[in-house]
């Protein structure tokens, strides 16, 4: 799916048509960051994910290469994550460490968003995006909740065997 994501980014910013401002949205936990070296000690139990987003102990996916290319051809970055902001530090410190160097904005679900879904969150994030003057070429995430909502002209679903959030 992530050399799907390049090959459509590539063409959508070479088209005549092409935006001025573009933008590629990522989400972090099992797209850009993929959480095993804490699932897989507990069982794949829920609770390794939460101690690798306050610990910062994820490992990179391939997502890292969609990232980079953008980066080379100057689209914004958005991470919009459901992770709390309280964990804004550690996720910065973790994606820079990863590699996911600079260049980029991290949008966390606020304590004050205590819906159920994150699908509200998300897609109010990214209409924030575009009411900024991007235009989101891309959206990928490992959850329908995080591509639910509409706000991009394409969307990517990776695999996610884990879990399932809504």
């Amino acid at each position: 799916m992530v050399k799907k994501a390049k090959a459509n980014l590539k063409k959508d910013l070479a088209a005549d048509r092409a935006t001025h401002s573009p933008a590629l949205v990522l989400d972090v936990d099992e797209t850009s960051v993929f959480n095993a070296p804490c699932l897989e000690p507990v069982d794949w139990d829920l609770s390794g994910l939460a101690v690798c987003a306050v610990n910062g102990d994820g490992v990179a996916t391939p997502v890292l290469s969609l990232y980079k290319y953008a980066r080379t051809k100057h689209v914004k970055v958005v991470f919009i994550t459901g992770r709390p902001e309280a964990l804004a530090g550690t996720t910065t410190a973790e994606l820079k460490r990863l590699g996911f160097s600079s260049g980029f904005q991290l949008v966390l679900r606020p304590a004050t968003d205590t819906q159920d879904s994150v699908i509200p969150y998300k897609s109010a994030a990214r209409a924030t995006v575009e009411r900024h003057g991007y235009t989101i070429l891309a959206n990928v995430g490992d959850q329908q909740s995080d591509l639910a909502g509409g706000h991009s002209l394409r969307r990517y679903k990776l695999p996610n065997p884990v879990y399932l959030i809504t």
